[in-house]
Parts: C-alpha cells; sequence; structure tokens
C-alpha cells in the first residue's frame, strides 16, 4: 500500500490533503471531513460537469483503495501555482500579472456567457477566489468545487462571482490598478456586457446600497478595495463603451 503523506494548501480548508505516490505518478487526496457525503457527491459531480463542458479541471480516479474513511477522491496533481500565489509576488512583473488576469477574463465571460444562456448555475463556481485557480502547463485550472452558493437566484450568483473575482484579484494587485483591471473585464465580456450590468444591477442598484458602503469602511482602514468601489468604475465604464 502506498504511503500517505500530508498535504498543507495554502488556504485553509475543512478537508484534509494528502500526497499519494504511485507508478511514479503524484495524485492528490482530498479527504471530506464536515458534511463529507455530501461534499463529495457534489465536488465530483461538478468536476465531470465542467470537463465535459470545456473547462479544465483535474482528472478524478475511481480505482483507488486507499487506507481512509470514506468518502475521499483521488485527483491529478497539479504542480503549478495558484493565481494568488503568483498575484502576491512581486517579483513577478504587472505586464504578466495582466496577462493572466486577461486569460481569465476571457476563460469566464466565455462560461458566464454559456452558463447565462442555458440559465445553468453548474457552470458557476461557489468559491471564486485565487486560491481556486491553478496555472498549470500554461492553462489555467479550477478546483475546488464542494461548496454550495448561499446566494439561490441565478442571475445575482453569477453577479456574485464576478464582483467577488475582481475584488480578489485587485486586493492582491493593488487598488491602483482598478480602473485598468475592469476595463480589461469590459474588452473581456464586449459580446456578453449584460452580464456586466447585472453586476451593477446586484451591488450598486440594490436598495441597502448605503449599508453596504458603511460596512465596507472597515475594509478602507486596511486598504482593502471594496465591492462599491469595483461597481462604481464598472458603471462609468459601461456608460463610456454605450456612448462611445
Amino acid at each position: 500500500m502506498s504511503k500517505l503523506e500530508a498535504f498543507h494548501p495554502s488556504r485553509n480548508t475543512d478537508s484534509a490533503f494528502y500526497i499519494l505516490e504511485r507508478s511514479q505518478k503524484t495524485y492528490l487526496v482530498k479527504h471530506y471531513k464536515k458534511n463529507a457525503e455530501e461534499r463529495y457527491s457534489r465536488e465530483k459531480r461538478m468536476l465531470k460537469y465542467w470537463k465535459e463542458s470545456g473547462y479544465h479541471v483535474p482528472l478524478f480516479y475511481d480505482d483507488f483503495e486507499l487506507e481512509l474513511s470514506q468518502p475521499y477522491l483521488v485527483m491529478q496533481f497539479l504542480s503549478g501555482k495558484t493565481l494568488a500565489e503568483i498575484f502576491s509576488d512581486e517579483t513577478v512583473s504587472y505586464d504578466y500579472k495582466l496577462k493572466l488576469i486577461e486569460k481569465l477574463f476571457i476563460s469566464c465571460s466565455k462560461r458566464h456567457t454559456q452558463a447565462l444562456q442555458n440559465l445553468d448555475r453548474e457552470l458557476i463556481h461557489r468559491d471564486m477566489n485565487l486560491d481556486n485557480i491553478i496555472l498549470y502547463e500554461d492553462k489555467l485550472y479550477y478546483i475546488d468545487f464542494e461548496h454550495e452558493s448561499k446566494v439561490k437566484v441565478f442571475k445575482k450568483q453569477l453577479a456574485k462571482e464576478i464582483s467577488t473575482l475582481c475584488r480578489r484579484i485587485l486586493n492582491l494587485i493593488g487598488p491602483e490598478y482598478t480602473e485598468e483591471t475592469m476595463t480589461l473585464l469590459v474588452k473581456s465580456y464586449t459580446h456578453q456586457l449584460k452580464i456586466l450590468h447585472l453586476v451593477v444591477k446586484f451591488s450598486y442598484g440594490r436598495i441597502s446600497r448605503i449599508f453596504h458602503m458603511l460596512g465596507a469602511r472597515e475594509n478602507k482602514k486596511h486598504n482593502l478595495v471594496t465591492k462599491y468601489e469595483i461597481v462604481m468604475v464598472l458603471k462609468k465604464l459601461l456608460k463610456e463603451h454605450k456612448s462611445s
């Protein structure tokens, strides 16, 4: 029986991870803890669905018997870096980071267009953060599909993924790049701008936006970009695009 070695991802998680070496190949084993059966089933289903839909996700394998209690999932080990690691690395040039952001936005635009056309919430990532996107062999791989979204309205869920992603990018590369990054977002969604209008609608346009602004003050103390600031820039860019 091959030995399992503990693996500690950079981001906190409810699951345990192990590295498995077998037949000169390396695998990642995810051992589910909290709500284990539900999370295992969801992740396996989503990995299969995203793969069939044409998006890069780790392969998974059903033919491994390990000395672990069920459920666990054996997956392809991706040896690349997460976008969180790359974007927080000050030795990496901003030009390179910008190319990766463009690559990411183009990928998201394709996926969100497909999701909106079919009202397909399975193509919306429930935990969109940069630790869950790995650059491997020059491709962006999505990981961590075990979570369910607390947002039940489809279009609101779609808008939340985009605004969350933009906020997390800017909080790593710096708030001074807000307009440049959001300009790139608009460019990537040129043929599906109605998706970006949903981001504005469900953030800026809601009646409770004043409470959101007040709650964002704590973030500003730490020089973090808020969702409201992102949406204000996006709203301006969409207006300029319409008049051009």
